[in-house]
């Protein structure tokens, strides 16, 4: 009998766990079509919504803004907000008791973290906004701890927070807390004077721009330069890029984030010259370009111009950003596939629950989650939460599986080894 019980517990645990595999996968490796959400507003004076990021329950985070466009306020009226899951709900953050909040990013636990105002005036008082983080549905937001100026970018699942904050030589530092969102740590820098922290993974490493001083000369220009900072002591430690001469101060590059894989998401340029790009580092070292240059061109046309810029990468390396062919033409969102492969235009899309008529122009893709759903916000002063639909033939293997343990369990093992004989 125990045999018979045994084996059949093997089997239910195989077809569950193909089954999981195959719901787990197939929004990732299979979707054709999209499904559109829009997160609302808050109606009144909150004219639009810019949607910052999400975790893996589909929460998403942002701010609404009045009286300005494409995401900015000509008084600097912003309200922080987050939703509930898979983009349903849409609650108000509370601020540091100042006039306006941003969120940035949330974790899996719902943590989430942003800048808020300290001053009630709305005016341009010095050391008047703070990094900010509410830990979980429901809780007070609370400041870092920063004496200045600061700005919170990222969240990890440990609470870990990255940003930047003013210190007291009045110089723009990025930080990281310990976790829990705990003591901040300031960041050091490469030689320059500043350094922002983008992103950071589950381990700790984040992702940093800082400026490099050329062989130390106080004469000479700095450029940004993308690196990795250890959370533990904060060496910084430069990403570069094949083909681009590191010795040359002309030579500017910058890290948006890094996933827990170790994978890397970064950008590097000439301060000369439209020749930048976006670029995937591996944790072996690999570099990989990604290749958004054959995507659909713009209303207006012309290729005078290329400019490009990701923003987030998931744990299975697809990457969200923006990227334009012209200046002063809107920008285009765009996705790609695992490991930076196959990058769409979101623009391209197909959605299931949308009128054909409808033309949203995607401007930013400016996160995405590890079930491959990303937020963008569009021209209209909307932001959205794009789910991918499994192909069909994918949700019949699903069911099929389903189906399987559901039948097995209602069927006797009828193996004559496995039987217990009276």
């Amino acid at each position: 009998m125990k045999h018979t019980m045994k084996h059949r517990l093997r089997r239910l645990l195989a077809a569950l766990g193909t089954s999981g595999a195959l719901l787990a996968t197939a929004p990732l490796a299979q979707a054709g079509e999209y499904l559109l959400t829009d997160l609302g507003g808050f109606g009144g004076d909150w004219i639009g919504m810019v949607a910052t990021g999400l975790n893996n329950s589909g929460q998403v985070v942002g701010y609404a803004y009045a009286r300005g466009n494409n995401g900015w306020s000509s008084d600097d009226t912003y309200m922080a907000f987050v939703t509930g899951a898979n983009g349903i709900g849409l609650t108000s953050i509370p601020t540091l008791g100042g006039s306006w909040n941003k969120a940035t990013a949330i974790n899996d636990q719902g943590w989430v973290v942003g800048t808020s105002s300290i001053n009630p005036d709305n005016g341009d008082a010095p050391d008047d906004t703070r990094a900010f983080v509410m830990p979980g549905a429901g809780a007070t937001p609370r400041s870092l701890g920063s004496a200045g100026n600061s700005t919170a970018s990222k969240i990890n699942a440990g609470g870990q927070v990255t940003g930047s904050f003013i210190n007291a030589d009045g110089l723009q530092r990025g930080f990281v807390t310990k976790p829990g969102a705990g003591a901040l740590q300031p960041i050091g820098t490469l030689g320059g004077a500043t350094s922002t922290a983008n992103g950071i993974n589950a381990a700790g490493t984040v992702a940093v721009n800082a400026e490099n001083r050329m062989r130390g000369d106080p004469t000479e220009p700095v450029r940004s330069r993308g690196a990795l900072a250890d959370a533990s002591n904060q060496a910084l430690t430069e990403v570069k890029v094949p083909g681009y001469d590191y010795d040359n101060i002309d030579t500017i590059s910058g890290v948006a984030d890094i996933n827990d894989r170790g994978q890397v998401l970064s950008g590097a340029a000439r301060f000369y010259g439209p020749d930048g790009g976006v670029y995937l580092t591996e944790a072996s070292g690999a570099v990989k370009k990604i290749e958004l240059g054959q995507l659909a061109t713009f209303h207006g046309g012309g290729r005078e111009a290329f400019y490009a810029g990701g923003n987030a990468i998931n744990n299975l390396g697809q990457i969200a950003g923006s990227f334009t062919f012209t200046p002063n033409i809107y920008a285009h969102a765009y996705i790609t596939g695992p490991n930076g492969s196959d990058p769409v235009d979101v623009n391209t899309l197909s959605f299931v629950n949308t009128d054909p008529s409808f033309y949203g122009e995607f401007l930013y893709a400016s996160d995405i989650n590890d079930r491959g759903q990303f937020v963008v916000t569009g021209l209209n002063s909307h932001a959205y939460l794009v789910t991918p639909v499994p192909e069909p033939a994918v949700a019949v293997l699903m069911v099929c599986g389903l189906g399987w343990v559901c039948w097995r369990r209602r069927v006797p093992d009828r193996h004559p080894g496995c039987e217990l004989k009276a």
